[in-house]
């Protein structure tokens, strides 16, 4: 279902204070909306890796990016998270098991050919890791109809691949929690936000 067609279908301000949140609390104090409390969440269930530089949580737009090095998670050319992988995907995956958001998975490489009979080349590799991650999600629960794996090759750089800190920073795989309404597979928000309500055993948010 597409993003306008769920806006068609559904009340779009139904769920937006069960969704964005409502705003103020008593008194005329500023309430965190989910999102932004996500957020701290990860940071701080992250921060070991993130003062390492090894990921970076970042709030854009309507959605969170968590921005994982390679490096952290598989070794040269493969696409089997290393062991050293699979705590650091645990964490992640307690955190967004019952967050209300849709999960898009993207692998990107550096421009650095490669090619094997396994990766023949970089959109093979990246769309191979972006897999990983999922599949690791979906053992530690996250619902896989939550979830795309998406493999961008070399072709997103975010740093200068003529340089090592450029392709490092460029080998990465990002994990996007962006709302069900914005996913074009996504729920609709009816569903996104009795998923929200789950996730607080039915109480209201935080």
């Amino acid at each position: 279902m597409t993003p306008m067609a769920t806006k068609q279908q559904d009340d779009p301000d139904a769920h937006k204070g069960a969704i964005e949140g409502d705003g103020l609390l008593e008194g005329g104090q500023e309430q965190k909306k989910p999102l932004d409390q996500l957020g701290e969440r990860l940071k701080e269930t992250l921060s070991e890796y993130i003062v390492q530089d090894l990921i970076s949580v970042n709030r854009e737009g309507d959605w969170i990016e968590i921005d994982m090095k390679s490096a952290l998670l598989f070794a040269s050319g493969s696409a089997v998270l290393s062991p050293e992988a699979r705590p650091v995907v645990e964490k992640l995956a307690a955190e967004i098991r019952t967050a209300p958001y849709e999960i898009h998975v993207e692998g990107h490489t550096d421009d650095k050919p490669i090619s094997t009979l396994q990766f023949p080349s970089n959109w093979e590799l990246s769309a191979a890791r972006a897999a990983s991650v999922v599949h690791e999600f979906g053992r530690q629960g996250v619902d896989p109809r939550r979830m795309a794996a998406l493999g961008y090759g070399e072709y997103q750089p975010i740093g200068d691949n003529k340089a090592e800190d450029g392709r490092y920073r460029n080998r990465r795989v990002v994990v996007v929690l962006l709302p069900a309404s914005m996913a074009r597979h996504g729920r609709s928000l009816n569903d996104a936000a009795d998923l929200f309500k789950a996730g607080f055993n039915g109480a209201a948010p935080p």
